[in-house]
């Protein structure tokens, strides 16, 4: 799948999907998940901005792997596939020319951020 072809920032099945799996464990596990995933999110997307701005290739391919895993959890699917293209050029070495995708998977982040911070235990 392309960027251009996800709709919206989240994907409202997968949300369903992970809500559905935090019914049994109690009240308030959907929440706390969510708000777990944004505090991650924002930790390794500035890690990722950090590595970016010194060149550091294998911590920005890390970083973006951690974001990428961290977005696909919670249905971000825009931001998931932006992280998977930092990390795939950062593996190959062209992590000078990111500036363009980094500027878009920060604009990503807030929109994740703000679509799920409602959601999430400090959003009520």
């Amino acid at each position: 799948m392309k960027i251009e072809e996800c709709e919206g920032t989240i994907d409202a099945a997968a949300l369903e999907e992970m809500r559905g799996l935090a019914v049994g464990a109690g009240p308030g596990v959907f929440e706390d998940v969510l708000q777990s995933c944004l505090v991650e999110g924002g930790r390794r997307m500035r890690e990722l901005l950090a590595a970016l701005g010194t060149h550091d290739a294998p911590r920005a391919e890390r970083a973006a792997r951690a974001l990428r895993c961290v977005s696909g959890c919670v249905g971000a699917r825009r931001l998931a596939l932006l992280s998977q293209e930092i990390e795939e050029a950062a593996r190959g070495g062209l992590i000078g020319r990111l500036g363009a995708r980094a500027e878009a998977a920060t604009a990503e982040f807030g929109r994740v951020r703000e679509a799920l911070a409602p959601l999430s235990r400090t959003g009520r």
